[in-house]
């Protein structure tokens, strides 16, 4: 979603009274609301984790700290980036409250190195991940300049579907071989 934006973005909306002015502002906002959808999700299921210890009053505070970061980036940034620059306030302070439940949470229930150590593997792994499949985005606007957006598409997420499942088995990433291991249990019954 963050590397073709503004493929989505026109296919979804670029009709009508939605001229190139409006895409471009949601394409803006899109891409920033893009970078926090994981701090988003991460957000939801640390705050499902205090709720579980019943310790409500850290997602309270992270909370109301990051509504208060959020309202000042807002400001702020809205003033040089425009609508993006809510998006991107709205992103920093999710990652912000996620990084806070984190802590917090290490603080609860303690972390084994070992653990630590497994997910920035994997978080590593992830991000070379993501540089391949932004790489082959943007070459593939050179490579299929002319062709229709619904084909670019379809064609740039099957090519990053192949090489992030073929650079995940490389890599070994556990949650791939994980999902090999569910399929080859299923085929089994």
């Amino acid at each position: 979603m963050l590397v073709e934006s503004k493929i989505l973005v026109e296919l979804a909306f670029k009709r009508g009274a939605f001229d190139d002015t409006a895409a471009m502002m949601t394409k803006q906002a899109f891409f920033f609301y893009t970078f926090g959808m994981i701090f988003m999700a991460l957000k939801e299921y640390l705050n499902r984790c205090f709720v579980a210890l019943k310790e409500t009053k850290v997602t309270m505070t992270c909370s109301i700290l990051s509504v208060a970061l959020n309202i000042v980036l807002s400001v702020i940034l809205a003033h040089f980036i425009g609508v993006g620059g809510i998006a991107l306030a709205t992103a920093i302070a999710m990652l912000l409250q996620t990084l806070l439940l984190f802590f917090s949470l290490s603080r609860h229930v303690p972390i084994e190195k070992n653990e630590k150590l497994s997910f920035r593997n994997s978080l590593g792994k992830l991000l070379i991940l993501f540089g391949i499949v932004f790489i082959v985005s943007r070459l593939s606007a050179f490579i299929l300049p002319a062709t229709h957006p619904i084909l670019h598409l379809g064609i740039v997420t099957i090519i990053t579907f192949s090489i992030f499942t073929a650079f995940a088995l490389i890599l070994k990433s556990q949650e791939i071989l994980g999902l090999i291991a569910i399929i080859k249990r299923r085929k089994q019954t």
